[in-house]
């Protein structure tokens, strides 16, 4: 587990309180205290750009921290507390989620999801050269039961993933390949599957927010990776990775992957096995696919573990409205359960 003992005596002063989350004792919970900090916005805001050498430490210690009782009501006051962060260079433009931009910089996270799916652990864009390195979750409206952002520390999963796995990348690297299809094509497979199948396996005109093949082309070669257009009108692009990262604060070298994500597999995509195999047959392109940086696959038995230890060690830190989530993406993976009823919970990305 992170050190949260030695972020809940961090010199924030006194208008605010700091505590483990109970009962697993992470992530720490930065709760307002006074009436300035919970009711008045401009405040807190600046309270908070005050404060971000300290918080930048704390999330290169603990890799999680939640705002909590701060005077945050909605996606406009979301955006104006965060605008002091850095931007991402590209924005979400090629990441493997669907997402509407409904304030300045602020995100939805519903769009690429139904309530009854789970999202599976990860680090947000890590399958790109261009990531975040930190990330915020707003809680506009939290799900009347479940719909919890899950979060699991990366150095306890480095102390349990399998060793060939470790070492394999290691030495190798990782390649990510992603296919995205032709607008207006349709993937063969049951009526009830094709909303998902739409947000899964997108069309690269939504993918990248034009029609325009040449801003296409313009925006995979910023970001850093190779594209190929296929004979049926979609597109592949591949990018491989070191599969770890030097953390710009500490110095130390992480484990920085999207593995479990996309790997193709039916369980990856959250879809039935026939489902899976009729959408995407042999020798056809997979939405999503991984194999080490020499293109070997990789063992399925560990990546399949692999999932299983990062279910177990996942934190469901249950939202509070105006709850503000702040990640550390090198440190902290997350992932999301599924829901019942209303749920809005909104998300920045830092470069």
């Amino acid at each position: 587990m992170p050190e949260a003992d030695s972020v809940t005596t961090l010199d924030l002063g006194d208008e605010v309180a700091l505590a483990p989350y109970d009962p697993g004792g992470w992530p720490v919970i930065v709760e307002a205290r006074t009436n300035r900090l919970r009711q008045d916005e401009s405040h807190a805001r600046s309270w908070f750009q005050e404060h971000k050498a300290v918080f930048d430490g704390a999330l290169a210690s603990v890799g999680a921290l939640i705002l909590r009782s701060f005077a945050l009501s909605d996606a406009q006051s979301f955006s104006r507390f965060i605008q002091h962060y850095p931007s991402m260079p590209y924005g979400t433009a090629g990441g493997a989620a669907k997402r509407s931009e409904v304030a300045d910089r602020i995100y939805d996270t519903v769009q690429s999801r139904a309530p009854t799916s789970q999202i599976g652990m990860h680090q947000e864009m890590s399958y790109l050269p261009v990531y975040p390195k930190q990330i915020a979750f707003f809680c506009h409206v939290p799900a009347t039961t479940g719909g919890e952002t899950l979060i699991a520390d990366i150095r306890r999963l480095e102390r349990l993933v399998s060793p060939r796995l470790y070492d394999g990348i290691k030495k190798k690297g990782i390649r990510y390949v992603r296919s995205t299809r032709a607008p207006g094509a349709r993937v063969d497979a049951p009526e009830e599957h094709q909303d998902y199948l739409r947000l899964y396996y997108q069309p690269w005109s939504e993918a990248y927010a034009t029609t325009d093949r040449d801003q296409v082309e313009s925006k995979v070669q910023a970001a850093g990776q190779n594209f190929e257009w296929l004979p049926d009108g979609g597109l592949m692009t591949s990018y491989t990775s070191p599969g770890f990262v030097t953390h710009p604060l500490t110095g130390r070298s992480e484990w920085f992957n999207s593995i479990t994500i996309n790997h193709g597999n039916y369980l990856s995509a959250d879809l039935p096995p026939d489902v899976y195999a009729r959408a995407f047959p042999l020798g056809a392109p997979k939405p999503f696919d991984v194999l080490f940086g020499d293109g070997t696959p990789l063992p399925e038995d560990d990546v399949l573990e692999l999932c299983r230890i990062l279910d177990s060690i996942a934190v469901a830190p249950r939202w509070r409205q105006g709850d503000l989530m702040l990640l550390d993406n090198t440190l902290t993976a997350h992932g999301g359960n599924s829901w019942t009823g209303p749920r809005d919970i909104l998300v920045s990305l830092f470069g």
